[in-house]
């Protein structure tokens, strides 16, 4: 657990992150990448609980201790620029740390924004399959070191198509086609004359 903090040395708040949510999905990446050691989900139960946790009896709520714990980690710059993938999806490792039997009919971890994005500054891939419905763009330009980019199914087309080819490093572009705008056809189309790999499903 080399990375534990006691919890009277956790932030008041979620900062720097303007979604807490969010915040999650870095500490999930930072754990996949081994940047970030809180050691096994077992052992960090019991330790934030002083013993008192117990999976099969406490595993099917949502601990607000637990939640609490990762949201006001005190994450340094150091721990933002280790971050080079990032995903949303429901079955990220985090949820299990938090809700070990959440079933993903819940909006618990639900992001509304991806403004945070701006916070990773070596941010190469992005992606999401669910956990996240707005519908613009522009909000990928906050990660302009982008090489992929693969959105997830929403409920409404995508907004401002043209913020792609504001995204130099861009490699790989990946969307569902329902979710498809008439001013895509010529983004997309300058897209592979650049190169970029496109993928529709």
């Amino acid at each position: 657990m080399r990375d534990w903090v006691p919890v009277p040395d956790l932030q008041k708040d979620h900062a720097p992150f303007a979604d807490p949510n969010f915040k999650l999905t870095v500490i999930d990446a930072l754990m996949a990448n081994g940047t970030f050691d809180l050691g096994d989900e077992a052992a960090f139960q019991d330790r934030l609980s002083k013993g008192q946790y117990d999976y099969e009896r406490d595993g099917y709520t949502l601990n607000r201790s637990f939640l609490s714990y990762f949201r006001q980690y005190p994450l340094t710059s150091a721990h933002l620029a280790a971050v080079e993938e990032l995903w949303f999806d429901g079955g990220l490792d985090i949820y299990g740390w938090i809700f070990p039997f959440w079933g993903g009919e819940t909006e618990d971890f639900d992001i509304a924004s991806v403004a945070d994005l701006s916070l990773l500054p070596n941010l190469r891939v992005f992606g999401f399959s669910a956990m996240h419905h707005a519908n613009d763009l522009t909000a990928y330009l906050r990660a302009p070191r982008l090489e992929v980019l693969e959105l997830g199914l929403i409920g409404s087309p995508w907004r401002n198509w043209h913020a792609l080819l504001q995204l130099p490093n861009l490699q790989e572009f990946r969307y569902f086609t329902s979710n498809h705008a008439p001013e895509a056809d010529a983004v997309l189309a300058e897209l592979r004359r650049r190169g970029v790999a496109i993928n529709e499903y």
